[in-house]
């Protein structure tokens, strides 16, 4: 993305099509939590289509394994233990 001539907005994604309330139901899954007591979804999509095409970019994790890499990034970072607050594989 870096070394592009000219900056551009890009979707990074998995390959796999997935809605809002399917990524939070996994991310809330992996800390115990139901989303429905807690968000309210209102649907946008978007297409990595563009980052494929322009920054020849391809999905190398799976949409669960991708939220489960961010939910770990942001409790790491809000300095609360994953061992004891992740379930599930």
């Amino acid at each position: 993305m870096l070394r592009q001539d000219a900056p551009g907005d890009h979707v990074m994604a998995t390959g796999e099509m997935h809605t809002a309330r399917e990524l939070c139901a996994v991310a809330f899954s992996f800390v115990g939590l139901d989303p429905e007591r807690h968000l309210r979804v209102d649907e946008l999509r978007r297409d990595a289509s563009k980052a494929a095409a322009v920054l020849g970019l391809t999905a190398t994790t799976c949409f669960k394994g991708f939220v489960r890499m961010m939910l770990e990034r942001d409790l790491r970072e809000a300095g609360v233990d994953r061992a004891a607050r992740m379930v599930g594989p």
